[in-house]
């Protein structure tokens, strides 16, 4: 059956206002782990307002507690949603207008998270050996991260590129591989190409979800921080007793609070109001990669300045925040169990074993604690997130 993921990028999938009767009850299938039960019911209870959140939340849990079919159906379903509204036909952008006219309240996420949502549905296809859906997912992932609600800003989603050109290796379109690396390589001069023929990846989650306040006169205004409460910045991954350094890919907390680079003060009812400097915005990129340089010689680090956003140079443009016709309070809703930075290495074929040890690190390179998991025969990638920090 053809994915979804397909068709959303060509067609409205759901209307707005057809939210009865879509709330689903508990699925009794997943009863046997109690945490994603309550998630199922947690869904079905908050309707169609929540529903998007609550797919998310329950996708990424499932997709931790090791339930793909969980996890691939509840992504599914929010991104069904998000593409109601968020996707780039005439009658998606129409629905748009329409969402903050009306002060619709279904949450859609913000661009970072609609992001991540497809970022999670990519690794799950990659996962499925499923490298069409797998490149649509992140290049709708892409497109997310370029478009605002109003307005378009340059992508600097590193790791959507990378995922992109390795589902392109993997289907053997060299030529788009090629393309799409030159995409990382403007965004992380510092991250050496891969050998290509290490068709095995690893990717490793730490840290916690970005963070949402209410601010301004009336709680209208949107602000974006770092999640808070963590020490695992760090990674490394143990193949036959031999550990290999990871490289951070991505900054997920510097996506939710700049929009194209550029740091973002505050936002309202979908307008941008950008700082004028880097402060509240800093990525943790720079720092952890250096530390990743110093182990091992395989990266390299450009020793430029400019690479502490990944090579997107920050304009400081300031635009005018438009308040006209404004809405209720800042919506603070958001996706609480996404990490903080997604961190990457490529292995050889021959260095793909059964069982895999993911060492969690601090600042300072000290282990804060370890997971053992296994690397399914045949996949392409092994996903972890930080369990315990």
């Amino acid at each position: 059956m053809t994915s979804f993921i397909v068709k959303s990028l060509f067609a409205l999938v759901l209307l707005l206002g057809a939210a009865g009767g879509l709330a689903w009850a508990a699925d009794p299938a997943h009863g046997a782990d109690p945490a994603l039960q309550a998630l199922l019911v947690k869904r079905a209870a908050e309707g169609e307002r929540n529903r998007v959140l609550n797919s998310m939340v329950l996708g990424l849990a499932a997709l931790q507690a090791g339930d793909h079919d969980l996890a691939r159906s509840a992504f599914d379903d929010a991104l069904n949603r998000i593409e109601s509204t968020h996707g780039q036909t005439a009658q998606a952008q129409h629905a748009r207008q329409l969402w903050y006219e009306e002060g619709c309240k279904d949450f859609k996420g913000e661009p970072y998270e609609r992001a991540m949502a497809y970022y999670y549905r990519g690794v799950i296809a990659l996962m499925d050996r499923d490298f069409d859906n797998a490149r649509a997912c992140f290049n709708a992932g892409i497109l997310q991260a370029e478009y605002g609600e109003e307005e378009r800003y340059r992508c600097c989603f590193a790791l959507l590129y990378l995922l992109n050109a390795y589902s392109c290796h993997l289907q053997g379109d060299l030529a788009a591989r090629d393309e799409q690396f030159q995409q990382v390589k403007a965004l992380r001069p510092d991250f050496h190409e891969p050998d290509w023929s290490h068709s095995f990846l690893v990717l490793v989650e730490t840290g916690r979800a970005p963070r949402k306040l209410a601010d301004g006169v009336g709680h209208y205004e949107l602000k974006l921080f770092r999640g808070k409460g963590f020490t695992d910045v760090n990674a490394t991954v143990a193949v036959g007793g031999i550990s290999w350094p990871t490289y951070p890919a991505e900054d997920v907390a510097f996506q939710a609070m700049t929009r194209g680079g550029r740091p973002i003060d505050a936002v309202l009812a979908g307008k941008v109001k950008f700082k004028d400097s880097l402060d509240g915005a800093a990525t943790t990129l720079t720092a952890v990669s250096s530390q990743a340089m110093l182990i091992t010689p395989a990266f390299r680090h450009s020793g430029e300045a400019s690479a502490v956003v990944g090579g997107v140079g920050l304009l400081g443009v300031a635009s005018e925040l438009i308040a006209q016709n404004v809405k209720p309070r800042a919506d603070t809703r958001c996706w609480s169990n996404l990490p903080d930075t997604i961190h990457v290495v490529f292995l050889a074929k021959a260095e793909s074993p059964l069982e895999l040890t993911v060492s969690f690190l601090a600042a300072d390179g000290s282990t804060l604690n370890q997971a053992t998991l296994p690397a399914a025969p045949g996949s392409p990638v092994v996903w972890i997130k930080n369990h315990e920090i």
